[in-house]
């Protein structure tokens, strides 16, 4: 990777110098037409020629250096795209190496197993929890605590009419 980075940081630099090169020729060219132009005026028709034909030189290396330029800004872009797909692809192969070592770490008949462990402990949980909320020490039969629930209601129940007032049992009788 760092020669591929150093590669392209030279190409960039050989890019910039070309398009100095490029920006003085323009420059030269601008002038070979500007002289070519005072030769005319001054009808110096061999000298106005000898201008043109530098000027059309220079052009010519001028798209020269554009067709270099384009060409190795194309490659530039490849080389980075490239790097990218590189870097990508070894993304995705470390991927794949830690999902191996997950998957390897589990099975999927240990799942099933530790599942099941699971359910029989909770179910023996759930009996412990059942044995633990039964009432102890109370071996006594259902229908005589019945027997002395009916008797405690009913000694109740003769102390509520015995708390109620009580009513004269004479024949006075008022009149309605």
């Amino acid at each position: 990777v760092s020669k591929t980075v150093d590669q392209v940081s030279q190409m960039k630099r050989t890019i910039q110098r070309l398009e100095q090169r490029r920006e003085f020729l323009e420059k030269r060219m601008d002038n070979e037409l500007k002289q070519a132009k005072l030769k005319n005026k001054k009808a110096d028709k061999k000298g106005a020629l000898a201008h043109l034909k530098r000027k059309k030189m220079l052009e010519k290396e001028t798209e020269k250096i554009n067709n270099g330029i384009m060409n190795l800004e194309q490659q530039v872009l490849t080389i980075e795209s490239s790097s990218v797909t590189v870097d990508i692809v070894n993304a995705m192969r470390e991927g794949k190496g830690a999902l191996e070592a997950v998957t390897r770490t589990v099975n999927v008949d240990d799942v099933a197993d530790l599942q099941d462990d699971i359910a029989d402990l909770q179910a023996q949980q759930n009996e412990i929890d059942e044995a633990i909320s039964a009432p102890m020490g109370l071996d006594q039969d259902e229908d005589e605590l019945e027997n002395e629930l009916a008797e405690l209601e009913a000694a109740g129940m003769e102390e509520e009419l015995n708390s109620l007032p009580k009513v004269p049992a004479s024949g006075n009788k008022s009149a309605v």
